[in-house]
């Protein structure tokens, strides 16, 4: 599990909404992170969990785990300069329109990928 950045927005592992209420509560099993849960029918639900996203203490895993918000970016790809045939990875813009507006007559894709969050 990477480390829970707090500054970002944050939900479950299993792509429910989470709402930061307090990040310092001092709890029995150390820092403590209270936060809201809302349920994919609407209903609100106060959490408790571990100061790194964990719902659970030890190393087994919950759907209720934390997890920063992938983040959507977009890629242009290009021919490849001196062959045409090798497609060239351009670089990667955080909306569509920033990649066309960069983007030069040797594109060839933009492709929409999340960046998600992998284990080491």
């Amino acid at each position: 599990m990477k480390p829970l950045d707090l500054t970002k927005q944050i939900q479950t592992v299993d792509g429910r909404k989470y709402e930061l209420l307090k990040s310092n509560y001092k709890g029995l099993d150390g820092d403590t992170l209270i936060g809201v849960i809302t349920e994919k029918d609407g209903i609100e639900q106060l959490c408790l969990h571990q100061a790194n996203g964990k719902y659970f203490s030890g190393e087994e895993e919950s759907s209720s785990d934390l997890m920063n918000v992938p983040e959507v970016m977009y890629a242009n790809f290009n021919e490849g300069t001196y062959n045409p045939e090798i497609i060239c990875f351009a670089g990667y813009y955080p909306s569509r329109n920033y990649a066309d507006s960069v983007a030069d007559s040797t594109r060839c894709a933009c492709i929409r990928f999340t960046v998600g969050q992998f284990d080491d």
